[in-house]
């Protein structure tokens, strides 16, 4: 969670923290093969991203929420939302191994079409399958653990190697006090 707020606590004006996540909201028109590429380097250097996969109803109403007030919206170019047709299963995009856990579609969804993106409308609470080539786009800060555990693996080297030299500061301290300490016995 700390990467996440690291992320969103920056002076980029289209981040913002929701539910513990940082989220990147892009008001600029993109294809669905283009956003999916924006959103791995949206978060800048070090950073991994993807188009918002949510997996609970309410992330999903949340990061809703703050798209209807962070993204200029036009007509019927809602925010692409990350789940693809892999057959006739909607899957995640990040990894088609995992399919949709939720499907809050609109009332009129038509499955039989053969879009192959989900656009989701940010005044309601329900998505659809695409009606435009180019849309908006919501992304999601990814932690990349391994990362993660890397840093902390470089900071514990770091911790060690201050410790040595400590120590052997310390001996130093030792040896000329005691060497001190025998000039004054003569």
């Amino acid at each position: 969670e700390a990467e996440h707020v690291a992320k969103c606590s920056g002076t980029n004006s289209h981040t913002k923290l929701v539910l513990g996540h940082c989220y990147l909201f892009e008001s600029s028109r993109k294809s669905f093969p283009s956003a999916k590429e924006f959103c791995k380097t949206a978060f800048g250097q070090d950073a991994i991203g993807k188009l918002f996969e949510p997996t609970d109803m309410q992330t999903f109403q949340k990061v809703n929420e703050t798209a209807n007030s962070m993204l200029e919206i036009e007509s019927n170019h809602h925010p692409w939302i990350g789940f693809e047709r892999v057959g006739s299963i909607w899957k995640h995009v990040s990894n088609n191994d995992i399919a949709a856990k939720i499907h809050p579609w609109s009332s009129d969804f038509d499955d039989s079409t053969k879009e192959k993106y989900l656009q989701f409308f940010t005044n309601r609470d329900y998505w659809d399958v695409e009606s435009t080539d180019s849309n908006a786009i919501v992304c999601e800060l990814v932690v990349n653990w391994s990362r993660q555990a890397k840093h902390l693996e470089e900071q514990v080297n770091v911790m060690e190697e201050t410790t040595q030299a400590l120590s052997g500061k310390v001996n130093e301290i030792e040896e000329h006090t005691e060497a001190f300490a025998s000039f004054g016995s003569y």
